[in-house]
């Protein structure tokens, strides 16, 4: 017998909806970093206290970090039995707080490098760099480091340290600190000059230089932040700068009569190269700019330190030693200066200091909300049962 033929259709929609991450993230201060979960800026020597604290302000996820300025280098002696290299100042210290419930305004002070000083005098200290205060009473501080001491014998800057001075308006935690680089001293005669100490950083300690006064060559800057002390000059060639935290090589040495390279990554800048009579002795490379918040801020190497002139017989205008490198942003103290020739009218003079800075991060209060969103997403499904005609 026949049997009619039939279809049955079945279709099922399904809605529903999936998390999806926005891409933008807007900050109240600074910009967005980590794959856009957090905000960091900066403030620096040219921000003016105090600081707006967002409306976005997270107290329960947040950091600020200071370091001290660098300070400065002095420069080396030049007389007729030959002159003194000069001293290095110290790096700037380093102090990270975490987690504070700021609200309204904070003051701050963000330190200014210390400047370098002609011959054996004293030069000067770099400023601390201050948090919830500007002055040294109730507030956070990364000290700034000391500068080079003058006398018959040129003292290198003290160890930096950061601590709490009295008792801040808001309690952070500490989290880490680390001291910044005291500076080498230098008393012989006709040495190089010392470079300067790397600040401290996230990463560690600064480090200083190591000091040889045989060589005429200037003596390599110490990096910041964890890295490696600087290379002691040999024969008429600088000692290299101390290689950064993250491995990069030191500024080099400069040959005979030539500069000291610069560092970077905050690795030490390298010392210049020693000369002899009627050559006048160059200047140490500068200090590496730090990198551990991005290409151009983080903790500094400390320069180079000038190469000595040895020359004989003296009367000559040229044998004078060559001046100390400036410390690398940020907190990198200034490099000695070089040692003295035989010419009682040029003293060399030492680098200068780095300034300090802040950094400031925080994850947004509504970082949570803000940065999820849903999409819809629809699925179809459908069933068919299809029957055909068959006779029996």
């Amino acid at each position: 017998m026949p049997v009619v033929a039939f279809v049955l259709s079945i279709s099922l929609v399904y809605v529903f909806s999936v998390p999806r991450k926005v891409d933008a993230l807007t900050c109240g201060f600074g910009s967005p970093i980590w794959s856009n979960t957090s905000c960091q800026g900066y403030l620096t020597t040219s921000d003016t206290s105090p600081w707006t604290v967002p409306t976005d302000w997270n107290a329960a996820s947040n950091t600020v970090e200071l370091i001290g300025a660098g300070g400065g280098g002095n420069g080396g002696t030049t007389v007729s039995g030959g002159g003194i290299g000069g001293a290095s100042g110290a790096g700037g210290a380093y102090m990270k707080l975490s987690n504070g419930a700021v609200s309204g305004t904070v003051a701050f002070k963000v330190g200014t490098g210390g400047g370098g000083s002609l011959s054996n005098t004293t030069a000067t200290a770099g400023g601390s760099t201050l948090w919830e205060g500007t002055t040294a009473s109730n507030v956070y501080s990364a000290t700034g480091g000391a500068a080079a001491i003058g006398g018959a014998q040129n003292l290198g800057g003290a160890t930096s340290t950061a601590s709490t001075i009295g008792t801040p308006a808001t309690t952070f935690t500490i989290s880490k600190t680390s001291d910044g680089a005291q500076g080498a001293n230098n008393s012989a005669s006709t040495c190089s000059g010392s470079g300067g100490g790397g600040a401290g950083g996230p990463n560690g300690i600064g480090q200083t230089s190591i000091i040889n006064c045989v060589p005429s060559g200037g003596n390599g800057g110490g990096a910041g932040s964890g890295g490696n002390p600087g290379v002691q000059g040999s024969g008429t060639t600088g000692g290299n700068g101390g290689a950064a935290f993250d491995t990069t090589a030191g500024g080099t040495g400069g040959t005979t009569g030539n500069v000291g390279n610069p560092g970077s990554h905050g690795s030490g800048g390298g010392g210049s190269g020693g000369t002899g009579f009627g050559v006048k002795a160059l200047t140490g490379g500068k200090g590496g700019a730090g990198i551990e918040y991005d290409s151009t801020h983080g903790s500094g190497g400390g320069g180079g330190g000038g190469g000595a002139n040895t020359g004989a017989g003296g009367g000559n205008a040229n044998n004078w030693g060559g001046n100390g490198g400036d410390g690398g942003n940020y907190g990198g103290a200034g490099g000695g200066g070089g040692g003295a020739g035989k010419s009682a009218s040029q003293n060399s003079t030492g680098g200068t200091g780095a300034n300090g800075l802040i950094i400031i991060t925080y994850t947004p209060a509504a970082a949570t909300g803000a940065t999820v969103a849903t999409s819809k997403v629809i699925v179809r499904a459908a069933v068919f049962v299809k029957a055909r005609g068959f006779t029996f």
